[in-house]
């Protein structure tokens, strides 16, 4: 029986979710989460949400078995909600991030059983480390990005004690604004043809913004790429035109990298809202769509995008405001944009445009996974990409999701 049926302390809604006659639909656009090319779709996977409360006073893991058509709760529940995971085959890496500064392992196979937790603050740090995302080489390294410090770690994930966690690290010192103590605030990373791509969101201790940058580095010898980006600076990285590179927002498809930027916040320049792509070859950036692209708008910005062929993409805009009942709320939509030509395609896809979008990812079938927000039916819809119609009904969650993985 499925672990995800068989869990003694879970919580199951069962859903309905006609995918299997819709996989058909998708041959030849399939894609994997980190570099996408074409090929032949296979069954979605299975999924591990995190999930937030609403007064973010807590928080907890919900596994989704969409064959099953179940969603299992109550697993890794925290007094604490400021969490994130990574997934890797199997494994599911329990990220607590600033004032826990761990990483919990565990396997789907047997969610129940932690397998290990270490902590991301090294011997003697004064800051704490602010853990943001795992980004795996292999399945015996990877990169621990921590936000609050110039350090990236190369831990080892098999590590059977928290001695041999930590084998290495790189130093991102030299990105370290003038106005800011401590960090060149990295906050995202992917792997592809064998470097490693970093966000670096560059802000002032006050969270004022920087330029942005991404540094490259070669996986097999973890040394820094001289980029030759830009000519009047002295880092070896790519400079960036968008403004605050937020967790998750660098995606590798097709070859190339693909940076999505919000903007600072506090700042209404919504051209500084943008999703740049970087070209693998040269390092060379162009800016494919901003947030001022988006027909009358005037204060949503891009938050997430996620590439499913070199002509078909997705972003989010979110704004934020008080609703008619003088409640502070977010709303999202979603949006089709070209990849190529950076043309936006379709608005408000799928219904969206009335609820807030905190997550989108794209399962190696090409299905793209929403984690959305509302009060009374939180949870996850499944958009089929050919269409741009949800498939069967929400996969509801207890509490609100965010960070969506998919398990093999």
């Amino acid at each position: 029986m499925s672990h995800f049926l068989s869990a003694a302390n879970a919580k199951r809604t069962s859903l309905s979710l006609a995918l299997a006659a819709s996989v058909s639909l998708l041959a030849g656009c399939g894609g994997s989460n980190d570099t996408k090319t074409d090929i032949v779709p296979v069954t979605p996977k299975k999924a591990v949400v995190q999930t937030i409360a609403p007064d973010y006073l807590s928080s907890e893991v919900a596994y989704l078995d969409i064959n099953a058509q179940s969603v299992a709760g109550d697993y890794y529940v925290k007094d604490k909600s400021d969490y994130t995971l990574t997934s890797y085959g199997t494994d599911v890496y329990h990220i607590g991030r600033r004032g826990v500064d761990t990483v919990a392992k565990y396997n789907s196979e047997s969610p129940d059983e932690q397998i290990y937790s270490y902590s991301t603050n090294a011997e003697g740090e004064t800051v704490l480390s602010n853990p943001y995302n795992l980004v795996f080489a292999n399945a015996n390294k990877a990169y621990l990005i921590r936000y609050a410090s110039s350090k990236v770690w190369i831990i080892n994930p098999n590590a059977a004690n928290k001695e041999d966690f930590k084998i290495g690290e790189l130093d991102l010192a030299a990105y370290i604004p003038e106005d800011n103590s401590k960090t060149p605030s990295p906050s995202a990373g992917v792997i592809v043809d064998g470097k490693l791509y970093i966000t670096m969101q560059r802000l002032s201790d006050s969270f004022a913004p920087n330029t942005a940058y991404v540094a490259v580095y070669d996986v097999a010898t973890d040394t820094e790429i001289e980029t030759n980006h830009t000519a009047d600076d002295e880092v070896k990285g790519i400079k960036l035109n968008g403004q605050n590179p937020l967790e998750h927002n660098i995606k590798a498809a097709f070859g190339d990298v693909y940076v999505t930027s919000r903007s600072a916040y506090g700042n209404t320049d919504l051209s500084l809202s943008m999703i740049e792509k970087i070209e693998t070859s040269d390092y060379s950036t162009s800016t494919l769509v901003s947030a001022a692209d988006i027909a009358d708008n005037t204060e949503a910005f891009i938050t997430s995008s996620e590439i499913v062929s070199t002509t078909k993409g997705y972003f989010v805009a979110s704004k934020a405001g008080f609703n008619d009942d003088g409640v502070w709320t977010t709303t999202s939509g979603l949006f089709e944009f070209n990849p190529t030509t950076g043309a936006i395609v379709n608005s408000n896809i799928a219904g969206t445009g009335s609820e807030q979008i905190s997550f989108i990812s794209v399962d190696d079938s090409s299905f793209l996974w929403v984690s959305t927000i509302n009060p009374s039916t939180p949870g996850i819809d499944v958009i089929n990409t050919n269409t741009n119609e949800k498939e069967g009904d929400r996969l509801l969650t207890e509490l609100n999701p965010s960070v969506i993985r998919f398990l093999k």
